[in-house]
């Protein structure tokens, strides 16, 4: 599993140079490397621990949830305001975004959930209550404004009420309430440049020079990589700066433009394997909660790279969703590596408990 990992870190910090080198010198590159060997750090200390022990301790769980949540309040406290959001807190260099951790407690308490219930998913109670652990923080998230973050806790807890086995009539409600939802998010939470992003993406013509300006200039770089690309720091949208955010929510487009069709297609088969031995993994688990928890944090990183690699080739509105460990940034890719030790932890305990 950490082969294709690894693989995909190395892809991300030689990005980050080429995208940054120019006009950062080696700041964000070596901020990237130091947040990769944080991971690393994070990955085998977490690796060394039992989680198992919150299968059959829920009040752990509901306490590190609270803190979660308390962490999330905080935010419009003592948060930092980025790119419109108030999503993180500063430390001197470091910014650290809270709900990166809020997608990994969030993965562990739906499976500590649906691991006991999963026989009574044909109750619709047992949806409602699951649906009411992933709708604090999501409003917390919305309320930053962070619309992205929130999409990935809903997608998790989608995904997990499927694979936890929900009845198709309580599909249709939750898909029904969905739409609802989205209605009103749209005209009661959604601020405007948001509303702007969807637009644009419907009709990327209207604004070329306002707010479709970041997704013309995605498309472009992509479009222009070729099949071999133009080659490490040689394209001409990343390097001149035409390419928004191009170390970071638009790494994807850098690295289409200067490594081509090939390197993506390489990038995607890294992805592939990657998905592919953790549900294999899944599989290899004696519990539904070891299983609930690793399928949980497979779906988690699928819809990250799904969104990001959507919006930045025009399929999805733009969201500043990063793309797993490949995106410049400490929060995200050190809880990546926290839920990969997670994984870790439990794969090397996976021997039925006798």
């Amino acid at each position: 599993m950490l082969a294709p990992v690894f693989l995909l870190a190395c892809f991300g910090l030689f990005s980050v140079l080429s995208a940054t080198l120019g006009k950062y010198q080696l700041t964000y590159f070596l901020k990237q490397l130091g947040f990769l060997g944080l991971g690393l750090i994070v990955f085998f200390v977490a690796g060394n621990i039992n989680w198992r022990f919150f299968k059959n301790e829920g009040k752990s769980l509901l306490i590190i949830f609270g803190a979660s949540l308390i962490l999330l309040l905080g935010l419009f406290f003592f948060g930092t305001e980025i790119r419109g959001a108030q999503s993180w807190y500063r430390f001197g260099f470091f910014n650290f975004e809270p709900v990166e951790l809020v997608k990994i407690v969030l993965v562990l308490i739906l499976a500590k959930y649906f691991s006991w219930r999963h026989v009574e998913m044909f109750s619709p109670k047992h949806v409602g209550v699951s649906f009411l652990y992933v709708l604090l923080p999501l409003g917390l998230v919305l309320l930053q404004p962070d619309l992205g973050s929130a999409i990935i806790l809903g997608a998790i807890w989608l995904a997990l009420v499927l694979l936890a086995g929900i009845k198709p009539k309580h599909l249709l409600a939750v898909i029904l309430l969905a739409i609802i939802f989205g209605a009103l998010a749209w005209h009661f939470v959604l601020v405007d440049y948001q509303k702007q992003r969807i637009t644009s993406f419907l009709d990327p013509g209207r604004d070329p020079y306002g707010s479709s300006y970041n997704l013309l200039q995605a498309l472009i770089s992509v479009g222009s990589g070729g099949f071999w690309g133009k080659g490490f720091g040689q394209g001409g949208q990343t390097q001149l700066g035409f390419l928004p955010e191009s170390h970071s929510d638009f790494i994807f487009a850098s690295l289409a433009e200067e490594l081509g069709f090939f390197g993506c297609l390489t990038i995607f088969t890294l992805y592939f394997f990657f998905f592919f031995r953790l549900t294999v993994l899944s599989r290899q688990m004696p519990n539904n909660f070891s299983r609930l928890v690793l399928l949980g944090f497979a779906s988690m990183f699928l819809a990250e790279f799904f969104i990001n690699v959507g919006m930045n080739i025009g399929l999805l509105p733009i969201t500043g969703i990063p793309l797993p460990f490949l995106s410049y940034g400490g929060s995200s890719l050190v809880a990546s590596f926290l839920a990969l030790g997670i994984v870790g932890g439990l794969v090397s305990r996976r021997q039925p408990v006798v």
